[in-house]
């Protein structure tokens, strides 16, 4: 089938020199010629892993931070590669969607890894973290408490309103078509503080937990930063993305970009699915094969050595209920 031509288009066009006035000079557009050949803002393709993509967010609108690089050719001829994070939005759809707010990459990671371990050798700080953890899981179980007790107390009175409706039915109060209208209102709503009974019952087995103590995750950290100096730079984005929950920017006054906050994240619910059984795997024996740790019939006799110095932490949600209970190394 040939190919459909648009209507109006010349097969045979006549191409001449123009004879009007260039909008830019012959030595101006050299100049930009020869500027552009020098250094290039392309991204390219990186061998070397960026270490905090995706656990980057942008200042401005929150989205993930992805790699970049810029090669500038200087004048000898060598050339030298810059890498960056930038807003994911503005990087796939422009300024229309966001700004840059790039970061130095080998700044980021090495700030990112500082802070771990300045937090590990802080005792006191340390200490307070996991204090205040504590202390936010407790307050939400009270919250849950008290919910709870607020729908049982609304339950009870709708109960006592659906007696009535039966006794006055018994005593002809009301019409049958009346009744029965007011009976299907307060069924429904029945059913929906029932449901809500449920999931509030459901998330206080989840919030029943023991206090945690700081050792085992002081032990866990740092392990995490022994093991992390002599890793190699896939092993330490593999880890970092094990360990971190986000890292969020603030901007600065002159255009630059500092780390805000890093998040870490424990979670101990589920040693089948968990990161953080994931993350001490790495750490202390990845040698062990995936399907020893994912059988069904795992417990604490299959478990090897050093999983099982952190079975005190198992079913221990980290943070608890309120996501905003991840440590955050900087405030």
């Amino acid at each position: 089938m040939g190919r459909k031509k648009k209507k109006g288009t010349n097969p045979n066009p006549i191409i001449a020199d123009g004879c009007h006035e260039p909008i830019i000079n012959t030595a101006l557009w050299d100049v930009v010629q020869e500027r552009r050949k020098s250094k290039s803002f392309k991204q390219r393709q990186s061998h070397e892993p960026f270490l905090l993509s995706g656990l980057l967010k942008c200042p401005s609108c929150g989205q993930g931070m992805v790699p970049s690089i810029t090669t500038y050719t200087r004048k000898d001829g060598t050339k030298r590669r810059h890498r960056y994070y930038v807003c994911g939005s503005f990087h796939n759809k422009g300024s229309v969607a966001c700004k840059a707010n790039s970061i130095k990459a080998n700044e980021a990671e090495e700030i990112v890894f500082q802070l771990i371990e300045q937090f590990l050798q802080n005792n006191d700080l340390f200490n307070q973290k996991i204090l205040s953890i504590n202390r936010t899981a407790e307050e939400n179980q009270d919250t849950l408490l008290y919910e709870l007790d607020k729908l049982n107390g609304m339950l009870q009175e709708l109960t006592e309103l659906q007696e009535k409706y039966f006794n006055a039915f018994e005593k002809n109060l009301f019409p049958i078509s009346m009744l029965q209208e007011r009976l299907d209102i307060i069924a429904k709503e029945k059913a929906a503080i029932e449901q809500k009974i449920y999931e509030m019952q459901n998330g206080l087995q989840q919030a029943e937990t023991k206090k945690i103590s700081p050792e085992p995750v002081r032990e866990l950290l740092a392990k995490f930063v022994d093991v992390y100096k002599v890793a190699t730079r896939e092993q330490k984005k593999h880890l970092l993305h094990l360990l971190i929950k986000k890292i969020t920017l603030v901007p600065l006054s002159d255009r630059k970009r500092i780390v805000d906050k890093v998040e870490l994240e424990f979670d101990f619910r589920d040693i089948h699915k968990s990161k953080s059984f994931i993350l001490i795997h790495h750490l202390y024996n990845n040698q062990e094969t995936e399907h020893d740790l994912s059988t069904d019939n795992m417990n604490e006799n299959y478990l090897p050595p050093y999983l099982q110095k952190f079975l005190p932490l198992l079913m221990i949600r980290f943070p608890a209920i309120n996501a905003e209970g991840a440590i955050n190394l900087l405030r």
